[in-house]
């Protein structure tokens, strides 16, 4: 995500030029997250109608759900 976390936690970067920029992010992550599940034969049975798209906005909400969640007291980084 390369340091646009903070900047975005920070109001320093919109929302959608962080979105922008991690477009290529999060697609990579949800392809493998999905590789790596289909490889591994899960033990739950995967949608056929679950798109890489479809993992990929859930992540980009997630992300972005836990920016403005995100405690500094608990000692754990941003990035």
């Amino acid at each position: 995500m390369g340091g646009l976390l903070p900047l975005l936690r920070r109001g320093s970067v919109s929302t959608d030029a962080f979105l922008t920029a991690t477009r290529g992010d999060f697609e990579r992550m949800a392809a493998g997250l999905l590789a790596q599940y289909r490889r591994r034969g899960a033990k739950f049975a995967l949608p056929t109608d679950v798109a890489e798209e479809d993992v990929a906005n859930r992540m980009r909400l997630i992300a972005l759900q836990s920016v403005g969640k995100w405690d500094p007291t608990r000692g754990v980084p941003l990035e």
